[in-house]
C-alpha cells in the first residue's frame, strides 16, 4: 500500500475537472460529495452508499471449477481447511513463487 496509487475514474474526466476547477478552493476542499454530486447529478444515487469490498476475480474461479488456467491446489495436510478460497489461492501463490525462485514445491510434512 506504501507504494501504490489509487484514481477515482470520475475524477479523472477533463470535462469534471474543468467544470469543478471554476469552484473557489475552500468549496472544491470541503468533505463530502455535494460539489461532484452537484456536477454530475446522475451520481446522486451512489453519494450516499456506503463502501463495499472488492471481490478479488480468483474468488468465483476457486469457488468452481479451477480450470486449465490455474494450477492445482498442492497437497497440504487433511487437517488445513482449505474451504476459503483465499487459503487455496496463496498456497497455490507460494507453490508457484518457490517453483519459480526456489525450485521447490509444497509438500506436506512427512513427505518429500
Amino acid at each position: 500500500m506504501a507504494a501504490g496509487v489509487e484514481l477515482r475514474v470520475p475524477l479523472a474526466d477533463a470535462t469534471l475537472v474543468d467544470r469543478l476547477s471554476s469552484y473557489p478552493a475552500d468549496r472544491r476542499l470541503a468533505t463530502g460529495k455535494a460539489m461532484l454530486v452537484e456536477a454530475v447529478p446522475e451520481l446522486s444515487r451512489w453519494a450516499g452508499a456506503p463502501k463495499r469490498g472488492f471481490d478479488f476475480p480468483s474468488q468465483p474461479w476457486l469457488s468452481g471449477t479451477q480450470g486449465d488456467f490455474l494450477p492445482a491446489v498442492p497437497p497440504v495436510p487433511e487437517e488445513l481447511d482449505l474451504r476459503s478460497w483465499y487459503r487455496r489461492w496463496s498456497l497455490m501463490a507460494l507453490d508457484h513463487w518457490l517453483a519459480e525462485h526456489l525450485d521447490c514445491r509444497l509438500t506436506p510434512a512427512g513427505h518429500a
